[in-house]
């Protein structure tokens, strides 16, 4: 099973992020990832293999960061390697992703058939398209959650993120584990309790169908 983090908050993520990722070596993984969102856009690194290579990357992401969401994954639809690793982005949106979209296949014929390109093998980038596409139609990040989750069937807790709502993480919660850590002046997000204990004993764990809103001072869930 997937390992999924989030944080934002006062401090810089990016440490923050792979220190929760490696609480959750314990699940097994083949690749892993991270994107932050600094200024105007989405910056993001992926490796395959373990959270060593990935480190080594971390250089290439903006120090500064406050907000971001990071991955280790098991290969599902897709090769274990960097394309397919999460987090899946579009520059301007970006999401990752426990679990199986079940009904990817045919949402993807029908993205493809409407001229959406692909560049991973993954059911999650179907889900990131789905999820883009309907915040674009609506100007809504709850309703586009709303929208994209009456089509999505199987089970997935995901976490997004756009430049466009800079200083909120989204997550969705249905059937794969999601908890919210609340902190001081930050708060997290991941697929296990265990990844958020050296910076919060607080935390809500969602229930299937919920979806939430964390930013620096605030949790919302609905």
């Amino acid at each position: 099973m997937c390992g999924v983090v989030g944080y934002v908050g006062q401090e810089k993520c990016v440490p923050i992020i792979f220190d929760s990722l490696k609480r959750l070596e314990y699940r097994g993984y083949d690749s892993a990832g991270i994107a932050v969102l600094d200024d105007d856009s989405v910056s993001l690194v992926k490796t395959k293999g373990k959270l060593n290579e990935l480190k080594k990357r971390l250089g290439d992401l903006p120090k500064t960061a406050k907000i971001g969401i990071g991955h280790t994954r098991w290969a599902t639809h897709g090769a274990p390697n960097a394309i397919n690793s999460h987090p899946h982005s579009t520059g301007d949106f970006a999401i990752v992703h426990n679990g199986i979209i079940e009904n990817y296949a045919e949402l993807k014929e029908k993205l493809m058939a409407d001229g959406v390109k692909f560049v991973t093998e993954t059911d999650t980038e179907v889900a990131m398209h789905i999820l883009r596409s309907a915040f674009k139609e609506t100007g809504s990040m709850k309703k586009a959650i709303q929208n994209s989750t009456q089509i999505f069937e199987g089970a997935y807790a995901i976490g997004i993120v756009t430049p466009e709502l800079p200083g909120e993480i989204y997550i969705v919660k249905q059937g794969s584990p999601a908890v919210i850590g609340i902190g001081q002046d930050s708060n997290f997000f991941a697929s296990d309790a265990l990844a958020l204990v050296d910076h919060t004993d607080k935390a809500i764990f969602l229930k299937d169908g919920q979806y939430a809103r964390i930013t620096a001072d605030s949790v919302n869930v609905w």
